[in-house]
């Protein structure tokens, strides 16, 4: 059971430190986070704000036998913005977060380390673990006449990320997967009401290991847990298949057939060298 325990007040905040002291000193002035040293001094209006190297410390035990995660409001204020604006938008949202996760994933960068700083969970998460898939499934099933099934298996549960030297020779073999997420991420979020309520971490992995996946079931049993969710049903059990692995492989496939057709993408083009 995740247990949340807010760390913003009772900072002990030290000025002219260069570096942390080994212990709190004695008398230390205490403060609650966002803080500001030059709130009062800069009242004054003779300019006279303070200037130096400051320390903020607090000491914190370690709850025994358990996993800790810090988290910086910073990034996940901006993530619980995106998870209510999904909740209120879900079919605008679900392609928006669908579609620039999956392309995060894709791109040279850590989709997983974005959605874990942004605490990106519930349908926003589920947008995001349906367009992570997109990419991935769909790289693998267009792909599959140049890479055969090795292709297939190390972008299907490996990563889409291979491809990004095929995409600079020619971006438009990206256009069938990330047209796959638009179309997936609001189905998620509208029909199936998908919810990946797991760590934050798995809504950016996709098929990668199935953690994406794993990461949908943890959250139904955190949810029958905390009473939130009475079963997992049929219903989630489709939508997670459908999702995942059926529409991103059938979407892709028919988008990559159009772009075949018009001359856009070639055999040899998602070719991945050894």
């Amino acid at each position: 059971m995740k247990h949340i325990l807010p760390i913003n007040e009772g900072w002990a905040f030290v000025k002219g430190c260069e570096t942390a002291p080994a212990a709190i000193p004695a008398g230390a002035a205490r403060v609650d986070l966002p803080h500001c040293w030059n709130a009062l001094d800069g009242q004054d209006g003779g300019s006279d704000y303070w200037r130096g190297p400051c320390c903020y410390l607090k000491t914190i035990e370690k709850p025994a036998g358990k996993n800790v995660y810090v988290e910086v409001e910073a990034a996940s204020s901006v993530g619980n913005l995106i998870m209510w604006a999904t909740t209120q938008q879900p079919f605008l949202m679900g392609i928006l977060v669908s579609v620039i996760v999956g392309v995060a994933l894709t791109l040279p960068i850590s989709s997983a380390a974005i959605c874990a700083a942004l605490g990106l969970t519930g349908l926003a998460g589920g947008a995001a673990v349906a367009g992570c898939c997109a990419q991935m499934i769909g790289f693998a099933v267009i792909s599959f006449r140049d890479n055969g099934w090795g292709g297939f298996f190390a972008q299907g549960i490996g990563t889409s990320m291979l491809q990004v030297p095929n995409i600079i020779k020619n971006p438009r073999i990206w256009l069938a997967p990330t047209l796959a997420s638009a179309v997936t991420g609001p189905i998620a979020t509208c029909i199936f009401g998908m919810q990946m309520n797991g760590a934050p971490i798995s809504s950016g992995m996709g098929t990668c290991g199935l953690v994406g996946q794993i990461g949908v079931y943890t959250g139904w049993l955190n949810d029958i847990a905390a009473g939130a969710k009475t079963a997992v049903t049929a219903m989630d059990w489709l939508g997670l298949v459908l999702i995942c692995f059926v529409l991103p492989a059938v979407l892709s496939f028919v988008f990559d057939l159009i772009f075949r057709k018009i001359g856009w993408v070639k055999d040899g083009d998602m070719k991945i060298d050894a």
